[in-house]
């Protein structure tokens, strides 16, 4: 189609539903060339559950002759790397819960700097303060900013 891809492509609304995205969106592509952004998303996939979706989806097309043999080659091989990736790490709602969640919303204080600049033609020093607190209230809950 002159003008860019076409927007006729598969489209599984459940798994869009369920999970938040439709792979479909990424893998109905006419060439493996086009699968580098389905390459990119798979490996940003963060929880089992979202790349065995993928999969299906994967299957479902190949199955029905949407995509070519060897397309489907190549995408299952980068979605059974991330899966061995996520298997070996966890998902990540299972990472961020080894870490302490009071430790993650308190944060490194910030510290207050000070930046001299160059004198400027007029002659002047600026000279710029950074309140290290000013901030604070608005990030923490607080209600003054």
């Amino acid at each position: 189609m002159i003008g860019g891809p076409s927007t006729d492509r598969e489209r599984f609304p459940a798994l869009e539903e369920d999970i938040g995205e439709d792979p479909a969106r990424y893998l109905d592509v006419d060439r493996v060339a086009d699968l580098e952004l389905a390459r990119a998303r798979i490996r940003g996939i963060d929880f089992l559950a979202t790349l065995r979706a993928w999969k299906a989806v994967e299957r479902n097309l190949s199955d029905r002759g949407v995509v070519s043999e060897h397309h489907r080659q190549q995408v299952m091989e980068w979605l059974d790397e991330r899966e061995a990736e996520l298997e070996e790490i966890g998902d990540r709602d299972d990472r961020l819960s080894d870490v302490d969640i009071e430790s993650r919303r308190a944060g490194t204080p910030s510290t207050a700097s000070q930046v001299r600049w160059p004198e400027r033609e007029d002659g002047v020093r600026t000279e710029n303060t950074v309140d290290a607190d000013r901030y604070r209230a608005a990030t923490d809950g607080g209600e003054d900013a």
